[in-house]
């Protein structure tokens, strides 16, 4: 028979995920930002409208998605889904730019995504630690919140504006004395794992920058999900360009993996309470596991457990498009697995290791 978890343990166990769980990193999705190079109300539009298709992208998070032919006409009146505006001034290559920050009405543009059967991959968006190592004259070192603080508010930028979410190391006394910059640049490995574990061990990022001189810049990534790698080059004059092509890829790629599936003609409606069992969930950090993953599924809209057990857990879901459309994402997740039993009023799955 289940037992529903007493008030103190369920405030214990909720304690214990968040102290288990990174820090969030918050993502404003609903905003976008476009070069203004007219002052006009014409030049005004036209730098609205870009920015509007920025958010797109990263509300969307696949890109192809974001440019659908149906979002021409909304992109045309932009405008209407505004919140506010301002600028912002930028130095590229010693250039000075001017550019519009504008944000949107969430709900709106949610609802108008919905209708044209483009979901949203809403924020719970996997975390990625990311360990960056810069080659410069031949000497490598890892790169420290503390002393790069601008290296990495480049890299930080461009994640952002893309809707990806990185998390840096410390860089403290404890990660130092765990790997150095020699360790991180041969790749993911047991160690690097091991150290990225304090942070979260969902998602892991491996960065090697290469400074070229000048404004030359080359880069190696290396993106782990769930132990499934994905590398690539690229080079380029600038920092910036080479991060902006480094979230773009990391995006896409998670996408792939994560974002809902695109809907035939539904909107943001059709709701349904699905009941959801995990098994094998064997210490803190598998139900930490757990309650990162279920946010992040783009067909839920709340998740509550219920029921805990020594090695299980029972969620209330509210979920778009049913137990059908759930299926689907956790199968595309390879974090759960089906288990045996359960039915049409109860899922069971179970954590693959």
């Amino acid at each position: 028979m289940k037992k529903a978890i007493h008030p103190s343990l369920l405030a214990t166990l909720l304690l214990a995920l968040l102290w288990a769980a990174p820090p969030l990193v918050a993502l404003d999705l609903y905003s976008g930002e476009a070069p203004i190079l007219d002052e006009s109300e014409g030049g005004k539009a036209n730098a609205i409208q870009a920015a509007f298709r920025d958010m797109l992208v990263k509300v969307v998070g696949v890109r192809d998605r974001a440019n659908a032919p149906q979002l021409a006409a909304e992109v045309a009146r932009a405008q209407d889904y505004m919140v506010s505006y301002g600028f912002r001034e930028i130095d590229s290559q010693g250039i000075r730019a001017r550019r519009i920050v504008v944000s949107f009405d969430r709900e709106r543009v949610a609802s108008m995504l919905g209708g044209h059967g483009i979901p949203v991959w809403r924020v719970g968006r996997p975390e990625v630690v990311t360990w960056v190592v810069l080659d410069e004259d031949g000497q490598r070192r890892l790169l420290r919140p503390d002393q790069d603080g601008r290296l990495l508010g480049v890299l930080r930028e461009a994640a952002e504006a893309r809707g990806l979410a990185l998390v840096f190391p410390l860089m403290d006394l404890e990660d130092r004395a765990r790997l150095d910059a020699d360790d991180v640049w041969r790749g993911i490995s047991p160690a690097l794992r091991t150290a990225t574990g304090r942070y979260g061990d969902d998602s892991l990022m491996v960065a090697r920058l290469t400074h070229a001189g000048g404004d030359i810049w080359s880069a190696s990534w290396t993106l782990s999900v769930d132990a499934v790698q994905e590398q690539w080059r690229h080079s380029a004059d600038g920092l910036r360009e080479v991060a902006r092509d480094a979230a773009d890829r990391a995006v896409e790629a998670l996408a792939a993996r994560f974002a809902p599936p695109a809907m035939a003609g539904a909107d943001d409606g059709g709701r349904s309470e699905v009941t959801l069992r995990v098994e094998e969930i064997r210490g803190r950090r598998d139900f930490a596991r757990v309650n990162r993953l279920l946010p992040r599924m783009g067909s839920v809209v709340e998740a509550v457990i219920q029921v805990a057990e020594p090695e299980a857990a029972v969620f209330r879901l509210v979920v778009r498009g049913g137990a059908a459309a759930l299926r689907e994402e956790l199968r595309r997740s390879g974090i759960l697995q089906p288990a045996a039993g359960g039915g049409a009023d109860e899922l069971r799955y179970r954590l693959s290791y």
